[in-house]
């Protein structure tokens, strides 16, 4: 069962196929495997160590290509590449009243409860795409152990 979970998550669809035959073979895994993590998390992974190894294998395999491991993540390639995600994904980038709306809904729905700033900000993530809107942020919860 924990097999078909993760390939229900990692898997790639026939129209991700088609989305990925537009960009060239030798950045098509990591598109995929940024496509797939913001479908999960609503964020895009900020390195590849936010990847697990075994869904880099996974997606790789599926498109039938190795990882390409100079593949950068901050490059302005990759922001024009995760904008095409966007766009494929049918979300849009997060306006001013969306994130005050996103503010309120935290506020009624979270505020008093009992949780960490990694609870806080995946259900965040949960609620903007639930709203089809993506809200950049630096926030990494790697970058804040205390907190989690």
């Amino acid at each position: 069962m924990i097999e078909q979970a993760f390939a229900s998550t990692w898997g790639l669809s026939y129209s991700d196929f088609e989305f990925l035959n537009r960009f060239g073979a030798k950045s098509r895994v990591a598109i995929a495997c940024q496509l797939l993590f913001f479908r999960q998390h609503g964020r895009f992974p900020a390195t590849r160590g936010d990847l697990d190894p075994d869904v880099i294998v996974y997606v790789a395999d599926q498109i039938g290509a190795t990882d390409d491991l100079s593949y950068s993540f901050s490059s302005d390639t990759a922001r024009r590449q995760r904008a095409s995600i966007l766009d494929f994904l049918g979300f849009r980038r997060a306006s001013d009243r969306d994130r005050a709306r996103l503010q309120a809904w935290m506020i009624e729905q979270l505020g008093g409860r009992d949780l960490n700033l990694a609870d806080w900000v995946e259900r965040g993530y949960a609620q903007a795409r639930q709203m089809n809107v993506f809200v950049p942020s630096a926030y990494h919860p790697s970058k804040f152990p205390d907190l989690i």
